[in-house]
């Protein structure tokens, strides 16, 4: 979209429809897939608890999981 804005290009639509038909997908982690242990973790409401935040290595070095995540509300995501 900033590419769009930045050029203007004469379609714009048309512009916006090529860049997401070729834009890759987002990565995804598969069973058996090691989870990226940098992801920093929010414990509590808005991560207000007096150990938050920490790095999801703090939770699952040495064990196995099932991870599931929703988006915070009111965030970009």
């Amino acid at each position: 979209m900033a590419e769009v804005l930045k050029t203007r290009p004469a379609d714009a639509k048309a512009a916006i429809a090529a860049a997401i038909s070729s834009a890759s997908p987002a990565k995804q982690i598969a069973v058996g897939d090691t989870f990226p242990m940098d992801v920093v973790v929010h414990q509590g409401f808005a991560g207000n608890t007096p150990d938050a935040p920490k790095p999801m290595s703090h939770f699952l070095k040495g064990k196995k999981a099932l991870v599931v995540s929703l988006p915070g509300a009111f965030t970009p995501t």
